[in-house]
């Protein structure tokens, strides 16, 4: 059965979706670790790069946060094939606010 997927937006600009992945490895000595990377979907830019041997919730909200503080928000955020759309500011910082987490 063929399963018709939602056309991925195209960004006209630089800012206007992100893409964040996870990506696992091992070293040689056998330590497992993870990577959050975060690109810019138009300029294909690396945005961030987070290492360690676990990232948690926490962690993906500290790296957002940052590159929110440094680039402003995105219209879209792509994570494991789902797009994830904020319309007004008020639902943005909920996106990528935790309420614990400051904006400033």
């Amino acid at each position: 059965m063929a399963v018709h997927r939602e056309a991925r937006c195209q960004p006209s600009g630089l800012n206007e979706a992100w893409s964040l992945d996870f990506v696992h490895d091992q070293l040689s000595c056998s330590a497992k670790i993870r990577l959050l990377t975060v690109i810019d979907i138009y300029s294909r830019e690396c945005l961030a790069i987070e290492v360690g041997s676990r990232l948690r919730g926490e962690d993906v909200a500290r790296v957002l946060n940052r590159l929110v503080y440094l680039r402003g928000a995105p219209k879209a955020l792509f994570a494991d094939n789902v797009l994830r759309t904020e319309r007004d500011q008020t639902s943005r910082q909920k996106a990528f606010y935790p309420q614990n987490v400051s904006a400033a």
